[in-house]
């Protein structure tokens, strides 16, 4: 089987100090279904912004559909299904990317 997400030591640290993720090595395969479970503060949103492309991440490596988030930007959210529970009002390119994928009503 192929993994369709694969991260390597993945880590996030904020500017603040506040590490969010702490290498994050993770594998799923095709036809897997992965839930991230965990209490609040453990990295689960960071994670997911990080493979999105919505967050950079501080080093480590990170792979979705065998494409860097990094350089599927775009392309790979298309891709992916993605509905944030609380998006934030300051995360600007989260809310941009939401908004573009938003279908607009015929006038």
């Amino acid at each position: 089987m192929t993994a369709v997400i694969r991260t390597e030591r993945l880590s996030k640290r904020y500017r603040s100090g506040t590490l969010a993720l702490d290498e994050l090595d993770l594998e799923v395969e095709a036809g897997e279904v992965f839930g991230f479970l965990g209490p609040n503060g453990a990295g689960k949103s960071t994670a997911i912004r990080v493979l999105l492309d919505l967050l950079r991440p501080t080093s480590g490596r990170a792979e979705v559909l065998g494409v860097a988030p990094r350089d599927g930007g775009p392309q790979l959210r298309s891709r992916i299904g993605h509905l944030p529970g609380h998006p934030r009002r300051t995360d600007q390119r989260a809310r941009s990317a939401l908004a573009a994928r938003v279908p607009r009503p015929a006038a």
